[in-house]
């Protein structure tokens, strides 16, 4: 009888030194998670980690959960408002140079008024890379369209750290063309879609200076002026 008491006893403190330490482990908040790519990293590293991730992509301007979208062959424009649209379309749509595009590009000799927006902004981006000497046909692009320069300008100081002045730029970490319809031109879009295209072009990308002497010319050749596009401060982000 007595050697059962003994073992029962034993029995119960072992059972109260496991449920002791099980206690321990999980009031001790060492719980590791696993990032990729990462050694394990405690719960309260993981959650700030995780949160750094959230809130830069917030600062870029990509939370577009309340944007509308319009898809081409070669675009995805996102905007907020359909008046943006409407205005955006009406500027690259409105010259004669936006009609020559049309009757090269799309065919039938149509005119820019009877051309569907997609049409147009995809034979202005195969334009820009026959102007290049760099095909691509299979390269897309992202414009969000802004409500103003002020919006721009916001934007890329959100995005860069810096400021600016350029009423639309592109940024090749989302390769996104930020531009606004208060001063658009059919040249500024074509500069800013000349930086998307060299920028994927190249294995290793030309100094700045270089990319923006193209671009320029690009802009030059689409719309015979040198318009007020350019990304000159934002190539020393990318």
């Amino acid at each position: 009888m007595k050697r059962e008491a003994r073992s029962e006893k034993r029995e119960a403190g072992r059972v109260k030194r496991e449920a002791s330490s099980e206690k321990r482990e999980a009031g001790s908040g060492k719980v590791l998670f696993l990032l990729p790519f990462c050694s394990p990293l405690p719960a309260p590293h993981y959650l700030a980690a995780l949160l750094m991730v959230v809130l830069q992509f917030m600062a870029a301007g990509q939370s577009r959960a309340d944007d509308y979208v319009f898809q081409s062959q070669c675009c995805t424009i996102h905007y907020s408002q359909a008046s943006q649209l409407e205005s955006f379309t009406g500027k690259i749509r409105g010259g004669a140079v936006s009609r020559t595009l049309d009757q090269l590009f799309v065919g039938g000799g149509r005119s820019s008024g009877q051309s569907d927006l997609g049409e147009v902004v995809d034979s202005l981006f195969k334009r820009v890379q026959l102007i290049l000497d760099m095909p691509m046909p299979k390269l897309r692009v992202e414009i969000q369209i802004h409500r103003d320069e002020k919006e721009v300008a916001r934007v890329f100081t959100q995005i860069t750290g810096g400021s600016s002045n350029a009423p639309s730029f592109y940024w090749k970490r989302t390769n996104t063309i930020h531009t606004q319809p208060e001063s658009l031109t059919v040249g500024m879009l074509a500069h800013e879609m000349g930086h998307c295209i060299i920028d994927h072009y190249f294995a290793i990308l030309p100094p700045p200076k270089i990319a923006e002497m193209l671009c320029q010319y690009v802009d030059m050749e689409v719309s015979g002026t040198s318009g007020r596009g350019g990304r000159a401060s934002v190539s020393h982000f990318r």
